[in-house]
């Protein structure tokens, strides 16, 4: 792995105008597959084609720290899901929404470092698609809740009730390119959460309030 992160850095630094000083140059991490993740600082300037000769990744980290090539870049490798974007310009959000990439957005990062929240209601006018993650590590976002974070979506980055959990159920097997979760469907997998309300503006309503009654999982309640 670090002969090939090696590698990679080494050509973006010689073909790519990157300024050594930044926090972020490029991160490569590797699977079986190839690359699963590769992320560009903020401040790039690039062609993008130099990546050509890397395998094509499902998900990408980009834009988390500022603007840059990385969202284009994921939708021009054809990549399943970019995420962060919480720095886009007019141009990410024109190649989003002209591509099948989703935009992964994970809003308990932007709470925990108090990072500005992305424009997503930008994307959404436009036509990309976006889904909603917890991004669970214990660095920046040391949270599992996706209630917590469907509450930030609404409240900082002003998406209706509809739109977030959309974007945490739909959003998210779009962001895998999965068809057999995230909604209730003939054919679908039977995963399903059994709230303990009457009305989805709970979820933003009462935050932090344990809100599932049963869970059900391949069918099976527990």
């Amino acid at each position: 792995m670090s002969d090939f992160k090696t590698e990679l850095g080494a050509l973006l630094s010689s073909q790519y105008e990157i300024d050594p000083d930044q926090r972020i140059l490029a991160r490569a991490l590797v699977n079986r597959q190839g690359i699963n993740e590769v992320q560009t600082g903020h401040g790039t300037d690039t062609s993008l084609s130099a990546l050509d000769q890397f395998p094509t990744s499902s998900e990408y980290t980009a834009n988390q720290l500022g603007f840059g090539a990385g969202v284009r870049l994921a939708v021009e490798m054809g990549a399943a899901s970019v995420d962060h974007c919480t720095y886009m310009t007019d141009d990410d959000i024109a190649a989003l929404a002209g591509g099948d990439t989703v935009a992964t957005f994970l809003p308990a990062t932007d709470f925990s470092t108090r990072q500005p929240y992305p424009d997503v209601r930008r994307l959404l006018a436009a036509g990309g698609r976006a889904a909603l993650a917890s991004n669970c590590n214990p660095g920046s976002s040391y949270t599992t809740s996706i209630p917590f974070c469907i509450a930030l979506a609404v409240r900082d980055m002003n998406m209706t009730i509809d739109e977030a959990i959309w974007a945490a159920t739909a959003g998210g097997a779009a962001a895998l390119r999965r068809v057999d979760i995230g909604i209730v469907s003939t054919g679908a997998r039977a995963d399903l959460v059994v709230l303990e309300t009457d009305n989805p503006i709970d979820f933003v309503y009462r935050p932090g309030v344990p809100l599932v009654a049963s869970t059900i999982i391949g069918g099976s309640t527990f």
